[in-house]
């Protein structure tokens, strides 16, 4: 699933949104596949499952564009992006539209990602 590169001890990946459900899979599962390094990042690095040492707890919000520079230019190892950060509202669906929410559709969803995919050194 995470590809033959993240299969041995030379990965280096970022996981955003991974303090729980996909992310924290996703670390999870590159761990037990020799990966190197995993930045694991979410809005509050405490909430990051921890208790391995390949693990680095990192603070950041998608949708900050700072924040995302400083990630950016402090992990320079990279190997493979899983940008799985996201939101959702609970908010009920308005009669007659897709969007739950456009704040949080356009802002989190679309934005971040884009800021986190193409954020160059």
């Amino acid at each position: 699933m995470l590809g033959s590169r993240c299969g041995d001890t030379e990965c280096n990946s970022p996981v955003t949104g991974a303090n729980r459900g996909l992310g924290a899979e996703f670390v999870r599962q590159l761990i037990e596949r020799g990966a190197a390094k995993v930045y694991a990042a979410a809005r509050r690095a405490e909430a990051v499952p921890g208790g391995e040492t390949r693990i680095v707890p990192i603070c950041l919000d998608i949708t900050d564009e700072a924040m995302v520079a400083a990630v950016a230019n402090a992990a320079t190892d990279v190997d493979v992006v899983i940008n799985n950060a996201g939101l959702m509202s609970l908010a009920p669906i308005r009669a007659g539209s897709l969007f739950v929410d456009p704040q949080f559709s356009d802002l989190e969803n679309v934005d971040g990602s884009h800021l986190v995919s193409h954020r160059r050194r």
